[in-house]
């Protein structure tokens, strides 16, 4: 299988720190290449094979690193938001409304 290009939310990242801390854990597996974090996005990028790196794999070398990896499509609002200027309105909406869960 070929890699795909894919991206993920990485719950948890709020500063440029936070960033090469992601690329700092992921640097090093095998089946992943061209990593990007982004933490005004809240995502990491990358080419992914998954043939050869379980999202499971990854997810808990995240986790090690002290954020959690979710799907990209669970990110659309905060993309949104942030598109728009307003990112603050995601952390409020996942702060205050109960019904809104990633």
């Amino acid at each position: 299988m070929s890699a795909q290009k894919k991206t993920w939310h990485v719950a948890g990242m709020h500063c440029p720190h936070c960033e090469t801390a992601i690329l700092r854990a992921v640097k090093d597996l095998d089946g992943l290449s061209q990593p990007q974090a982004d933490y005004r996005a809240g995502t990491l990028t990358a080419e992914w094979e998954e043939s050869r790196l379980p999202e499971k794999t990854l997810a808990e070398r995240i986790a090690q690193a002290g954020y959690e990896l979710k799907s990209e499509s669970k990110s659309l609002l905060r993309r949104a938001l942030t598109l728009l200027g307003v990112d603050c309105l995601y952390g409020y909406l996942v702060h205050h409304f109960e019904f809104y869960q990633e």
